[in-house]
């Protein structure tokens, strides 16, 4: 578009030179027709606009380069909160001091609590007598990881009960209602 406006602007000029020569030769002021004039209006304006036109595309080149990228940087988020996922949410019993610390982070995701008022230390005490039992039962099966993986639990339970009783998180709730208020 560049090109053609500056053809057109070329043959403008040309032609009002060559109009100012033919004035001179004949003598009298030149004065130039207006059909030029507007010509060249019409050039500066074309041009003016071409410019913000290419600013514009430039500016959605760079929003569109930009979104690009930011869908690329969500989709690998999305990938890294997925293996995360799947790391927290798998049983582990392997390396202990490991697997509780990943249990503890997984009965926080799926326990978390809203209200953390109804939380005392017997119902810490009550769920982790609850896990430790359910160890026990599956020993008794002849159940090994099923056992293994309880006593992962519950000391998972006795790490986040040590991180809310010393205020470190109190995401986890061992699944009680708040207690009745009672009246005197």
């Amino acid at each position: 578009m560049n090109e053609a406006i500056d053809r057109l602007r070329a043959m403008a000029r040309d032609a009002l030179q060559e109009y100012n020569v033919q004035c001179m030769k004949h003598g009298g002021e030149p004065e130039f027709p207006q059909w030029a004039k507007d010509t060249l209006d019409v050039c500066r304006i074309a041009k003016t606009q071409a410019v913000e036109l290419e600013r514009r595309e430039a500016t959605i080149r760079t929003a569109t380069g930009a979104l690009i990228f930011s869908e690329k940087e969500l989709a690998a988020a999305r990938a890294e909160a997925s293996r995360l996922k799947n790391l927290i949410n798998t049983p582990h019993t392997d390396d202990f001091v490991e697997a509780v610390k990943l249990e503890a982070a997984h009965q926080q995701e799926r326990w978390g609590s809203a209200g953390d008022a109804g939380k005392s230390p017997q119902d810490w005490f009550w769920l982790i007598g609850y896990l430790a039992g359910k160890s026990l039962a599956a020993f008794i099966r002849g159940d090994q990881g099923k056992g293994l993986h309880h006593i992962i639990s519950s000391a998972a339970a006795l790490l986040n009960w040590h991180r809310h009783a010393t205020g470190e998180a109190t995401a986890m709730r061992p699944g009680i209602e708040a207690p009745e208020e009672v009246t005197q």
